[in-house]
């Protein structure tokens, strides 16, 4: 069994294998703000599925909102759907029954470097469109700003934020 979030947007801990084969797992906080509430890891797992406990899910940010929350999972990463969970006494159980080889959770389906990528190289073949660097969040993530259309005036402007 492989536990990995050792990738971009990646956010989890393992914590070990309980004794009755489930997988203990810890939020890892926010590096910036230092909360917990967020989770995004693959885990690639042969032989009898078994499920994930996040143990500290109850010291999060917002333990109300585990309540009738369904995490989300992936197979490869693209398409993303539900999966059943439930929360009780402060530790979430993500349900693996049938989940075998290798499968990302996630808080909420992540939008990859990938993806931002194309997004970016079309708007910008796109004369109508102008990106700019505002800023580097770190050596390899820039922080942009798409301007869509060249209207003057006092016409509306809209934001659209992505990627927090």
């Amino acid at each position: 069994m492989i536990v990995n979030s050792d990738f971009y947007g990646g956010n989890i801990i393992l914590a070990g294998v309980r004794a009755n084969g489930d997988i203990a797992l810890r939020l890892r906080a926010d590096p910036v703000l230092g909360f917990t509430q967020w989770y995004y890891f693959v885990i690639e797992q042969y032989g009898e599925a078994t499920d994930l406990v996040i143990e500290n899910a109850g010291d999060s940010l917002i333990p109300s909102g585990w309540e009738g929350f369904a995490s989300w999972v992936s197979e490869g990463g693209d398409s993303w759907a539900r999966t059943t969970t439930s929360y009780s006494d402060g530790e979430l159980k993500i349900h693996r029954k049938g989940k075998l080889g290798r499968c990302y959770y996630a808080y909420f389906p992540p939008y990859s470097e990938a993806r931002m990528s194309a997004l970016l190289r079309a708007v910008t073949a796109d004369s109508d469109c102008l990106v700019t660097v505002l800023d580097t969040a770190s050596e390899s993530d820039e922080v942009n700003i798409v301007e869509f259309g060249h209207a003057p005036g006092n016409n509306p402007v809209i934001w659209i934020l992505c990627r927090q």
